[in-house]
């Protein structure tokens, strides 16, 4: 599932649950939706995302390549979602915090 919310300027995108394969065009839709609708910064959020399949990785490097630098994401530390981010040939602009990575998005500089 995928809740979009703003926070300022900054349009955040939730991912939760599984992105399962069967589930990959409806997350690759609601990410390419979202990505039109920004005017800002775009942050996906994986926080809640226990874990992505691995198809659902070029929506987020289609989402990536739209925005350039108004593109963020946030994923936990040592979860499945953030092994299949890291397995793209690009280095996606991953943080590991939300604080941080809502600081990145809205070009501030990142504190402790």
């Amino acid at each position: 599932m995928v809740v979009t919310e703003r926070l300022g300027d900054v349009l955040i995108v939730h991912v939760v649950g599984t992105v399962e394969r069967s589930h990959v065009e409806d997350f690759a839709a609601a990410l390419a939706d979202a990505t039109h609708r920004a005017e800002g910064p775009l942050l996906v959020s994986f926080l809640e995302c226990t874990a992505l399949h691995p198809a659902g990785l070029s929506a987020v490097e289609n989402a990536w390549s739209a925005l350039d630098d108004r593109f963020h994401v946030v994923v936990a530390p040592g979860s499945a979602a953030l092994e299949t981010l890291q397995s793209s040939e690009r280095r996606l602009p991953i943080k590991e915090s939300f604080r941080h990575a809502v600081a990145a998005a809205r070009g501030l500089a990142e504190t402790g």
